[in-house]
């Protein structure tokens, strides 16, 4: 096979390999006025390769060569037919047609055989002059009529194609215009008569609807008036109460420790039981240094948490500085482009997806929109040039602390570093 390539490729642009003999073989040439028909060199022949006879107004010489179209002596060089040309040869152009002329330093090539019209010809041009003559002798003269030139009737020609532009463009212009105002109009009486409609239609309804709101803020107003007042009459009863009895300082501090004791032991008792007693406001000051001491201790949790999850990436950010995310093991990224989904289902997740994370590197919508997931963000940016602590600090900016834990905890782990939170305590 090796040779049998090296042969081939010795073969010139018009031969072909021959496997019986093994030799390179000519292309058969074709004769005047046919063209190849499919394609035969370099090694390789089209088994249906032949000859055929060239289209009407086209030639060819013969040989290799594909037939050609014959030159347009008056669309395009503007001068007469001497030859016209059939399938074996070319036409031949004459001279110049009446009022054109040649060029007197024209190119040596096809554009050098061109004809220019005699509008544009210098002063005392032959050419030009002597078909002017030429015509204006030709014509006789009659009473009441006058015989105009080529240039004449050309220039009669371009003055009425020039009218006629300039009529239409008018015309154009004065439609868009009329258009551009009539769109104007429209949008004029449509945003005057829009805020006029609903005021006359909707006036009584706004009114009804503000009367019941106004009901509905007296009826609450009232409500919290009576809970208040008996709130008050409550406390009053049981500030009261040390003035009307006799009992010592000990007896009461230890009676209102019976009652802390009661009210912690009975949480979920029902409070229309405890109406009317003074137990209650002490059960209500109870839950409320619960609630107060729940709440505060919820956000030291929080703060907390969130300190060791920046501490976690500022570590990091020092273990994997110039890394691109692509680096890191396909698990760390698959678990982290997970997190970012739209269908993570868990207490850690919030409303910020992949998405708003690319959103926040600068891609556009429609670049975004031809992403799947985030492992095609990931691979993204990687390319982009984007490192890995470069990806953590977007992801502290959308607020997803959940996933910058998951991903330092891996990348931690796959570097072989152990975090400080979890390191052992150092003994004396």
């Amino acid at each position: 096979m090796c040779s049998a390539r090296a042969e081939y490729s010795s073969c010139g642009e018009n031969e072909y390999y021959n496997q019986t003999t093994g030799l390179c073989h000519e292309c058969p040439q074709c004769g005047p006025g046919e063209e190849p028909y499919l394609s035969c060199g370099y090694g390789t022949k089209d088994e249906d390769y032949g000859c055929v006879p060239c289209p009407a107004e086209k030639f060819s010489k013969g040989g290799y060569q594909i037939c050609r179209r014959h030159k347009d002596c008056e669309g395009f060089f503007r001068a007469t037919v001497l030859t016209p040309g059939d399938m074996e040869k070319d036409a031949e152009c004459g001279p110049c047609l009446p009022g054109y002329y040649m060029l007197e330093n024209r190119p040596r090539n096809i554009y050098g055989m061109v004809c220019y019209s005699c509008l544009l010809a210098p002063p005392n041009t032959k050419e030009c002059a002597g078909a002017a003559s030429g015509v204006s002798a030709s014509l006789p003269s009659t009473s009441g009529s006058s015989t105009l030139s080529p240039f004449q009737h050309a220039h009669k020609e371009l003055s009425g194609q020039g009218h006629l532009a300039t009529a239409l463009i008018i015309a154009m212009s004065t439609i868009f215009i009329m258009a551009i105002a009539i769109v104007l109009i429209i949008m004029f009486y449509i945003m005057k008569t829009k805020p006029s409609a609903p005021a006359c239609c909707t006036s009584q309804p706004v009114k009804s609807v503000e009367a019941q709101v106004n009901k509905e803020e007296e009826k609450k107003e009232a409500q919290d008036s009576v809970v208040i007042f008996s709130e008050k009459d409550e406390f009053e009863k049981l500030t009261a109460a040390p003035a009307k009895t006799a009992k010592s300082e000990n007896d009461a501090s230890s009676e209102n420790e019976q009652l802390l004791s009661r009210s912690m032991d009975s949480d979920e008792e029902p409070a229309s039981d405890k109406q009317g007693s003074p137990e209650l406001c002490l059960l209500s000051l109870v839950h409320l240094a619960r609630e107060k001491s729940a709440t505060t201790a919820k956000a030291a949790g929080i703060q907390s948490r969130r300190k060791k999850i920046l501490d976690m990436y500022a570590n990091v950010c020092g273990v994997v500085e110039g890394l691109s995310p692509t680096e890191l093991p396909f698990d760390c990224l698959e678990k982290t482009s997970r997190m970012l989904s739209s269908t993570y289902n868990s207490e850690k997740a919030v409303v910020k997806t992949w998405r708003h994370l690319a959103e926040s590197f600068g891609l556009k919508r429609d670049e975004i929109g031809g992403m799947t997931d985030g492992m095609q963000l990931f691979d993204r940016i990687s390319t982009a040039g984007y490192s890995i602590p470069e990806l953590l600090t977007k992801l502290v900016q959308i607020e997803r602390l959940d996933a910058v834990e998951s991903l330092c905890a891996d990348i931690l782990e796959w570097a072989g570093v152990v975090p400080p939170a979890s390191q052992p305590p150092i003994t004396p």
